[in-house]
């Protein structure tokens, strides 16, 4: 097959890993690969060899809401570059890159197209603001015209239910990791790792409000009472300083570490005890599979949405209600303190993050590829 994705850029992020991890496997696989970017940007992966990119570009004046406004531009300019490519099926990664996807068939698109959900829709863009309006009414206008919507977790496939998807449409496949790099990643030394041998948790993500880190630095202050350990906090972000300033209201400043963006974070996660992941709610959860691929035994919000399915009701790790200050501090401390149960969830753990290497989620794409190449429906324009 000749296949296309389309994606933002490469700057970084979730669905930019997958991109990575799937052209990579498709074109291992003898598929001819390329992909287009909306726009120019610090490359954060780095594509095989074999496969071509090509940047459309973006206007200077196309920010903020004029991002939104230059969709059509822009699904012109890509729909010459897919007649020029000659696809056999296409793959938009992101929201823009989606709708300006599924705009190339107001100019005669008609191959077969798949978007990618990575987020809850009426999470993502709550209508708190009117770019916000603006994106949730684009989604409902044109997602359903898609041939096939894959969701990364069940939760995601649900919410764009509420957006005039099918449920027939609507294909959930899990985000994938590349078991073996984790693995060899995590035996590295960490640069800058807290000396001693403090049981230590550790959490890896963006310093945001739905992050909720608040809940989990208040949780570590009850099981610090309990027991000797130290929280690391793994990223950046908008909400640091009132992180920081929560921690030294409670009086944790020497046990808890910022530590900033890191290279290779899983270096980190290979060197701590527990896992925890505090939020609000979730598309996915990627970190919570990175983190059991280095071995490492999980707690997490029973969040919507994502953790559930990973972690598989409860099975390979910990659920907590969110924002349950308590029953995470328990969790954290029975964890901790119980070496059997931390050994237990640890051997789970990485039992359970083997189901989401590159080389079974990229079979179930490639699956789906096939099937739908092979009823060759397009979507109304």
């Amino acid at each position: 097959m000749k296949i296309v994705f389309v994606i933002n850029d490469l700057s970084g992020g979730g669905a930019e890993k997958l991109l990575q991890l799937l052209s990579s496997f498709l074109a291992s696989r003898g598929h001819q690969v390329s992909v287009v970017t909306l726009q120019t940007g610090s490359d954060a992966y780095e594509l095989d060899r074999s496969i071509r990119k090509v940047t459309l570009g973006t206007s200077r004046f196309a920010r903020g809401i004029g991002k939104i406004a230059a969709l059509p531009a822009q699904a012109r300019k890509l729909n010459r570059l897919i007649s020029e490519l000659e696809p056999d099926i296409c793959i938009g990664n992101l929201p823009r890159a989606n709708l300006a996807l599924l705009m190339t068939r107001w100019f005669g698109n008609q191959r077969p197209v798949i978007v990618t959900e990575h987020a809850i829709t009426r999470e993502a863009y709550p209508s708190s603001r009117v770019s916000d309006r603006v994106m949730r009414w684009l989604i409902g206008r044109f997602y359903h015209k898609a041939d096939g919507v894959v969701a990364v977790s069940r939760g995601v496939g649900e919410g764009l239910l509420e957006f005039q998807v099918s449920q027939q449409q609507v294909h959930v496949i899990h985000n994938a990791i590349h078991l073996e790099s984790i693995e060899s990643l995590a035996r590295q030394a960490p640069l800058g790792f807290p000396s001693g041998d403090l049981p230590t948790v550790i959490t890896v993500g963006r310093h945001a409000r739905e992050k909720d880190q608040e809940t989990l630095i208040r949780a570590f202050g009850r099981t610090r009472k309990c027991l000797p350990a130290r929280l690391i906090l793994v990223g950046r972000g908008p909400w640091r300083k009132n992180l920081e300033a929560l921690v030294r209201e409670l009086g944790l400043a020497d046990t808890v570490m910022f530590a900033g963006w890191q290279e290779n974070p899983f270096s980190w996660l290979g060197r701590s005890d527990l896992f925890v992941l505090s939020s609000r709610f979730e598309g996915f959860g990627n970190v919570i599979v990175e983190a059991m691929a280095c071995g490492l035994p999980v707690i997490s919000t029973d969040c919507h949405s994502g953790p559930r399915e990973i972690l598989r009701d409860g099975a390979d790790g910990i659920l907590v209600p969110v924002g349950d200050v308590e029953a995470l501090a328990d969790g954290m401390t029975n964890v901790l303190s119980d070496n059997e149960l931390r050994a237990g969830l640890a051997h789970k753990a990485r039992s359970r993050a083997a189901d989401f290497d590159i080389a079974l989620i990229g079979v179930q794409y490639e699956s789906l590829l096939e099937s739908l190449m092979r009823q060759k429906t397009p979507a109304l324009a």
